[in-house]
């Protein structure tokens, strides 16, 4: 769906910078960079001398893993040692410059970068789709906050301009792609910072909390699975009767995939307003303190004044 709508929202989460916010870890760094280059933000580009990179373990906690190269300036490719599948300009020999998305098909060991060039961000991660599209009453707009005018004695109107919108990513503006751009691409990029204002009714309560919030697959009670939907507690016969299936890291839901991973609004993510729509992202962050989730009626819930306000 074109012209900047907003259907089924897409949240792509930095697994890397959510675990080492935690301790669990430290930031990787590739051959010849910096830790830096694995925060979602800034987006720095800096040289990168090419090859091979090993990434660190973690925990096999990525539902739909991806990988986001932001501000590069790549026209050969890149590889991994898993297969993977491109969103935008991550088909390798696709010779654009100014960022990649790809779906991965399991967690990366390696990263490949086939030559020398510069490389903003790498985010590694998970992404999360919400169920369906939030409700009709949702607000888009361009906020222009650095920009402050005052009026003199003689009454003119004089302005000051601080920033107009996304610094850009090397020779191209935030979120473009081409070839060999002059200045008129990196200067007249789009202005304003976008804030978008989203309520989701009737969200199943799986969906949004999950059946386990707990590290541990136990179960505290007895017959466990009173309550629960099928596929969310080991059958009898089956091991481990009983228990959960899924933990706080595992589950597919809102808040075990997003909110807990973000931690509310301390990290940033990579949002799309719509996921089938590969000309709209923003890097994000929630810009709230409190998460109201309203019970609508049994098991069904809903998430209103979902603030996201777009950052860099």
């Amino acid at each position: 769906m074109p012209y900047q709508s907003i259907s089924t929202p897409r949240f792509y989460i930095n697994i890397y910078e959510f675990l080492a916010s935690t301790g669990y870890l430290e930031m990787p760094s590739y051959e010849g960079g910096n830790p830096g280059h694995y925060y979602t933000l800034p987006v720095n580009p800096t040289l990168h001398t090419g090859g091979e990179s090993d990434l660190p373990f973690y925990p096999n906690i990525l539902n739909n893993p991806f990988i986001a190269l932001l501000g590069h300036d790549m026209q050969t490719d890149y590889s991994f040692d898993v297969g993977h599948t491109a969103i935008v300009n991550g088909t390798p020999g696709s010779g654009f410059k100014g960022f990649s998305i790809s779906k991965l098909d399991a967690q990366p060991g390696v990263l490949n970068l086939n030559a020398e060039c510069n490389v903003g961000s790498i985010v590694i991660g998970s992404y999360y789709d919400m169920p369906h599209s939030p409700d009709l009453n949702l607000t888009l707009s361009y906020e222009y906050g650095g920009i402050k005018t005052t009026e003199t004695k003689g009454g003119a109107s004089l302005s000051n301009a601080t920033h107009t919108g996304p610094p850009a990513w090397g020779p191209l503006g935030a979120w473009e792609l081409g070839n060999d751009p002059d200045i008129l691409y990196r200067t007249t990029q789009r202005s304003g910072r976008k804030i978008w204002d989203l309520s989701f009714s009737y969200l199943d309560d799986g969906d949004v909390f999950g059946s386990n919030q707990s590290l541990m697959n136990s179960t505290w009670v007895n017959e466990a699975s009173d309550g629960y939907d099928d596929g969310d507690i080991v059958p009898d016969g089956d091991g481990n009767e009983g228990e959960f299936i899924y933990n706080l890291l595992t589950d597919d839901n809102f808040y075990s995939q997003v909110l807990h991973r973000v931690q509310g609004s301390r990290l940033p993510f990579i949002f799309q307003p719509d996921n089938n729509d590969n000309t709209n992202f923003a890097i994000c962050k929630f810009d709230m303190k409190s998460f109201r989730f309203q019970q609508q009626a049994p098991g069904l819930y809903r998430i209103s004044g979902l603030k996201i306000r777009e950052v860099w």
